[in-house]
């Protein structure tokens, strides 16, 4: 594989919900269920990530502190507007009891489980684009991305769909960390709080550094970019 530095960019089509994914995570996505890994065995939080085999992204790792990091940065954008739209979802049992006979009535629970009533929120942003810097394969990456149709939450009410991914060849490997004006070193992915230890432009927090992001195996003291 041939490593290069670039700037990756989702165009998309549609305003995105919820959060823009970590790029990392969803080529292990696309990769794994390519790969099959994904109907094979089932991932889950009960599942030890000890021995657990991990999708080969086609993306450069770096050493900082001991520990090795995927050279991707967190997503970077820009949201032009927010705000709130609801999800609702209710059984009519007054017009569905009009289309049964009366002998076949019968009781059902609409407090809970699958007839159960919903209006819930659902944060939108219109973002034309979303950005991250990685050192990575082109081709390969490129590849799996084109299966990523859409990204985001809710991808399947047609939130978050993507138009296109480009990529642009930059000079410097800013996929960890970066310069700012003054010469101080700024995080630019999310890592353990002892790598960013003489860096700046992050808050400390609890959970994941790396994939699988929501495995609580994975959580630990964080530096997340601000």
């Amino acid at each position: 594989m041939s490593f290069k530095n670039w700037k990756i960019t989702a165009h998309l089509s549609a305003p995105m919900a919820g959060d823009a994914p970590y790029l990392d995570a969803l080529l292990m996505n696309e990769l794994a269920c390519k790969m099959g890994m994904n109907a094979s065995s089932k991932l889950t939080r009960a599942t030890p990530l000890r021995g657990v085999k991990m999708p080969p992204i086609p993306v450069a790792k770096r050493t900082v502190e001991g520990i090795d990091l995927y050279c991707i940065s967190d997503p970077i954008l820009v949201a032009h507007a927010e705000y709130v739209e609801r999800q609702a979802g209710r059984f009519e049992t007054d017009l569905m009891t009009a289309l049964v006979k009366p002998k076949e009535l019968k009781k059902m629970t609409v407090t809970s489980g699958h007839y159960k009533s919903r209006y819930a929120p659902v944060r939108v942003r219109n973002v034309g684009k979303v950005v991250w810097f990685a050192r990575c394969d082109r081709g390969r990456t490129l590849q799996l991305l084109r299966k990523a149709e859409a990204i985001g939450a809710e991808r399947s009410y047609g939130y978050g769909r993507v138009h296109e991914w480009t990529f642009e060849e930059v000079a410097e490997n800013i996929s960890l960390f970066a310069k700012d004006e003054d010469g101080n070193c700024v995080v630019m992915r999310t890592m353990p709080i002892e790598c960013a230890v003489n860096a700046t432009g992050y808050k400390a927090t609890f959970g994941a550094a790396s994939p699988p992001y929501w495995h609580p195996d994975n959580f630990r003291e964080i530096a997340k970019p601000c």
